[in-house]
């Protein structure tokens, strides 16, 4: 149950993280498009996913889901988890 509540927690400070860098992309005027789940593994990781590269069925769905904005991803899991593994009294 903590691990359910941590990692709520991680994703709703990593979702004030990409809202930040969302804010300075806005501020800059090179706004074009949400930062997606896709451009956030690709800049931490520094490499390609290979499901991706490989032309697949599995591959397209994978590149489609992670094209998913990460702002409202990482919210929708920062206030699932931590409320779903909540302490009842």
């Amino acid at each position: 149950m903590i691990i359910g509540r941590m990692i709520g927690y991680i994703s709703l400070c990593l979702m004030i993280t990409v809202s930040g860098a969302e804010l300075l992309r806005f501020l800059e005027g090179s706004h074009d498009h949400w930062i997606s789940l896709y451009e956030i593994i690709h800049f931490s990781w520094n490499g390609e996913i290979e499901s991706v590269n490989d032309g697949s069925v599995i591959g397209d769905l994978t590149f489609s889901i992670l094209r998913i904005p990460a702002l409202f991803s990482l919210l929708f899991i920062g206030l699932l988890l931590p409320f779903m593994f909540r302490k009842a009294y």
